[in-house]
């Protein structure tokens, strides 16, 4: 009777584990569902009945038992929702198509920011689930273990950005932007969109292209399509109903300033060779430390800049001419002055220097000079403070290599 004893009792304590489990899983879920369903309902307009409805479409058809989460950084990560088959069907969306909701939310769980991602496998890939930490590497600049197209979407199905990967890559990026003017012409009543499409090489914009989607010019925009252009606040010509900027509402105003803002800092930024002085000190009587301090790089607004300081070594090599020349020149660091602005964040690698001299048995002349080449990177990335767009890291960082050129004279005075 032991032995029955025994397994009766491992059954019993292994079914109350499980039903502990369970409830517990249920807690976390209710919990989950309840945030989800309330930040759902917010995203309602009053004056969009289609819109609202998609999003109830959506509220029924989130698989809370596919939950899985990812982080972003320290204070937030992602949870990853998959939206269910019935809402592709109703949307007409591929069936190949992987649909998710993407959450981003704080330490404590509440939600910042949320988008439908349609994910359009490559070609060459069969998928039925999204790869673990596809966003957190996405959102990192890390290789993803797929390929091929993101779409990013609001709660209500408006076409907001993409991302396309080849090779784990990002490959190309575009976005939706929001005009009052298309060649040349201007109608009150009426917002043109475009999409915006850059083309990536190894984390370098090297291309963009401008398509003409088309324009609307109804207020208030209620467009139930999935995919579709329509504003979700109830815009699109004439304002928003009064809310606007022209014929933009304020939150297409706001998003259009900060990526202008923020692509005129990326390419507006400006090589310098411009010496801002030398720290001269002794070694012995005849070498001397002459070390350059150089702005290397002007931000396209003057705001800012990047400074080099370099390593250098001088010696007196004819005591009758008072001739100095260059023995070693090395590249020291790069720092960063002044002020961006605030939809631009800037970051800078500290640079390789190569330098160059000129031989000491130059004899046409008693000045010897020295040179440094200094190639660096810089990387730009857009911070958007839009009060009711809250997004983050949508718009990829660019890439920018600079070469800087300088030279001087060996004399220590």
């Amino acid at each position: 009777m032991l032995p029955l004893i025994l397994w009766a009792t491992i059954l019993v304590l292994f079914s109350c584990q499980k039903e502990f489990e369970k409830q517990n899983t249920n807690n976390v879920h209710s919990e989950l569902i309840s945030k989800v369903s309330g930040w759902l309902d917010k995203q309602k307009s009053p004056t969009q009945p289609n819109k609202a409805a998609n999003i109830d479409l959506l509220k029924e058809n989130i698989d809370f038992s596919s939950v899985k989460s990812e982080d972003f950084n320290q204070n937030e990560k992602f949870i990853v929702i998959t939206i269910n088959e019935d809402y592709k069907i109703k949307k007409n969306i591929d069936k190949n198509t992987i649909s998710v909701l993407l959450l981003r939310v704080d330490k404590i769980g509440n939600i910042i920011q949320g988008n439908i991602v349609l994910y359009i496998p490559d070609k060459n890939q069969q998928m039925n689930r999204l790869p673990d930490n596809t966003f957190f590497k996405m959102y990192n600049e890390t290789n993803l273990a797929c390929d091929g197209l993101f779409r990013f979407l609001s709660p209500t199905g408006r076409w907001m950005y993409q991302r396309e990967y080849k090779n784990g890559k990002l490959s190309s990026f575009g976005y939706v932007k929001a005009s009052n003017n298309f060649e040349g012409r201007s109608e009150a009543d009426c917002t043109y969109f475009f999409f915006i499409l850059t083309l990536w090489v190894d984390g370098v914009a090297v291309a963009q292209e401008v398509t003409y989607l088309g324009r609307i010019c109804e207020s208030p925009c209620d467009d139930p399509n999935n995919q579709a252009l329509c504003p979700d606040n109830g815009g699109g010509g004439g304002g928003g109903g009064g809310s606007g900027v022209g014929d933009m509402n304020l939150d297409e105003f706001c998003i259009n300033a900060a990526i202008s803002e923020f692509q005129q800092e990326a390419n507006g930024a400006q090589t310098t060779s411009q010496t801002q002085g030398f720290n001269i000190s002794d070694i012995d009587p005849i070498t001397k430390n002459k070390n350059p301090t150089w702005t290397i790089l002007t931000g396209a607004f003057g705001a800012w800049k990047l400074t080099s300081q370099e390593i250098g070594v001088i010696k007196l090599i004819d005591p009758m001419t008072n001739k100095w020349a260059w023995k070693s020149l090395t590249h020291g660091s790069i720092s960063m002055s002044g002020n961006t602005l605030p939809t631009t964040a800037i970051e800078h690698d500290q640079g390789v220097g190569t330098p160059s001299f000129t031989p000491e048995t130059a004899a046409t002349t008693n000045v010897l000079y020295g040179g440094m080449s200094l190639n660096f990177t810089v990387k730009y990335r857009l911070v958007c403070n839009c009060p009711n767009v809250p997004f983050v890291g949508w718009v990829p960082p660019i890439h920018v290599s600079y070469t800087s050129n300088a030279i001087w004279d060996a004399n220590p005075n």
